[in-house]
């Protein structure tokens, strides 16, 4: 049997924090975004729900370099969600935000040498380039009128912060710039994306006398006379649309392996 290697698999693993930073162009899930492009990162506008407005959180991010191609010498695919339990409709994509970043080889960002995973001190980073909202990590067009320290991509991750922890620091500099970061409540849990090629054993299909000899062996079976004396509406619930077959066909194949995401 043929090994069919087309399809790769992603899985989520933990890893340390500063190793799915931008500069080490990770592919992860939850957490803030870590940009590609650095400057300008995506406005709270361009991240907007389309059915209630809010901003979208983070939902994913997977690194797709193309060699053959300069201006795709690195580059990220980002997939944003809307929150609201409400904007997740049957049928619709109107709560996601897709976006895709390139940048060549040689940028203003980062190096063109292979990035030493170490943690370092003057890693590129979206907030040197502007200010980045606190709960979130878009861009922050908005900031604290009292004390000007904290940045927000809307009211709404402001009055988040403000209860959770801003209220406590506000016009103290020196206790916000010590203080740590807090959970919000608003991103989706940290970790990394790994991708691996898929090793899948593609079962041949069965010839047409071997499905007959099955079907004969199925209608001298006892759990065929029990069939036969359902009444036909039970037997049409029981048949199976196409739809259900490439259904069936899709949790076969992913449930060689059950962790993938």
């Amino acid at each position: 049997m043929a090994i069919c290697r087309k399809v790769e698999l992603g899985f989520v693993e933990e890893r340390e924090e500063f190793l799915l930073k931008s500069c080490f162009f990770p592919s992860k899930v939850g957490g803030k975004p870590a940009w590609l492009l650095l400057k300008p990162i995506l406005s709270p506008e361009q991240l907007s729900c389309k059915l209630c407005g809010e901003t979208t959180i983070f939902l994913t991010q997977v690194y797709t370099p193309r060699d053959d191609k300069h201006s795709a010498y690195h580059r990220t695919i980002f997939l944003f969600v809307c929150r609201n339990p409400a904007c997740c409709r049957k049928n619709e994509n109107k709560n996601l935000r897709v976006f895709r970043s390139q940048l060549p080889k040689n940028n203003d960002f980062y190096s063109s040498d292979s990035p030493v995973k170490d943690k370092v001190d003057d890693e590129p980073t979206a907030e040197k380039y502007q200010p980045v909202c606190i709960v979130c990590g878009a861009w922050g067009t908005k900031r604290c009128a009292r004390c000007q320290n904290v940045s927000y991509c809307s009211k709404g991750h402001q009055a988040i912060d403000w209860k959770i922890q801003h209220k406590k620091s506000c016009v103290m500099q020196e206790a916000a710039e010590s203080m740590p970061v807090a959970d919000h409540g608003v991103l989706f849990p940290h970790y990394e994306l790994v991708t691996e090629a898929e090793e899948y054993e593609e079962i041949k299909e069965k010839s047409e006398e071997e499905k007959m000899k099955d079907l004969s062996a199925f209608l001298k079976s006892d759990e065929a006379k029990d069939i036969n004396d359902l009444p036909v509406s039970e037997l049409e619930k029981m048949a199976v649309s196409e739809n259900d077959k490439v259904f069936l066909k899709f949790k076969e194949r992913v449930a060689h392996e059950p962790d993938q995401v």
